[in-house]
């Protein structure tokens, strides 16, 4: 296989970067402090690792190949493996191609925000240095533990998504800087029998909603369904359909209040054909 051009490493790190992978990625929000990273062959890499330290996600060359300028802050998206959440995120890395060695290239980085792409008010790591930490040929790589939201209470953790578990928040399952600090972590996904789905909060099932059924084909739901249909066995019976006046009384629009109007001799009379009985005889 031919090795990629610059170019078409650029594109395909901006494709990489495109919102359509905004609801499983992660957004870097890095600033670069007095020491510029070049591109070219000076570059960063992006790497995220789920709570048990397994590798979730990685792109090359986030940068695109292209330089960070001295006190500028650029936007660079990671997308996660099918499957995993930003909730997921125990750690992520930079680690940069800098050979090191006499003219090679340092970076400074001054600033570090880590957000889900889908939501960059919600903060997953967040540091500030001069620098943070300096790339250099023998320090090339950089890991930052992430505290996934911390919190306080199970209900700061819920994210609205039945299907996956009830969120919890617990302490951490490792210790940073020598305590457990608590944090959302994900749940479980809940079990329902056959007819019911989880509810929103993840932590009970509730019955599942009623498929709509339009039987007959006259365009409205049954009343079993949750539609409005009184009578889903006849095309010709459903709400809004026109009143007839018939002398068996049927009612066509699933409203036994209306019955029809019609005064064929203009005497000012309606007919007494006009009225209501119901279905037709025998249903």
């Amino acid at each position: 296989m031919k090795t990629p051009m610059p170019m078409q490493a650029f594109l395909l790190s901006l494709l990489l970067a495109s919102p359509a992978f905004a609801d499983e990625a992660l957004t870097f929000h890095v600033t670069t402090g007095g020491d510029d990273l070049r591109g070219g062959n000076d570059n960063v890499h992006l790497r995220a690792y789920g709570n048990d330290g397994r590798l979730v996600g990685s792109v090359d060359n986030a940068n695109g190949l292209q330089r960070l300028a001295d006190h500028t802050t650029r936007q660079m998206n990671l997308r996660l493996q099918p499957g995993v959440r930003w909730q997921d995120i125990g750690a992520v890395e930079l680690v940069t191609t800098l050979g090191g060695g006499v003219g090679g290239d340092n970076w400074n980085l001054e600033q570090l925000r880590v957000t889900p792409a889908s939501d960059h008010r919600r903060v997953l790591f967040e540091a500030t240095g001069r620098p943070l930490f300096r790339f250099t040929g023998e320090a090339r790589a950089k890991r930052f533990p992430v505290l996934v939201h911390q919190c306080s209470a199970d209900a700061e953790c819920n994210n609205g998504v039945g299907a996956d578990g009830a969120e919890r928040c617990l302490p951490t399952p490792r210790r940073i800087d020598g305590q457990r600090p608590r944090q959302c972590q994900a749940g479980q996904p809940l079990g329902c029998p056959p007819g019911q789905v989880p509810a929103a909060d993840g932590r009970r099932c509730e019955p599942a909603p009623l498929r709509p059924v339009d039987a007959d084909g006259d365009g409205v739901d049954s009343v079993a369904t949750g539609g409005a249909d009184c009578d889903d066995s006849d095309r010709n019976r459903y709400p809004g359909n026109i009143e007839v006046c018939d002398a068996d009384g049927f009612d066509e629009d699933c409203d036994l209040q209306t019955g029809g109007s019609r005064d064929a001799d203009g005497d000012g009379f309606n007919d007494s054909a006009c009225f209501n009985w119901g279905p037709p005889p025998g249903r």
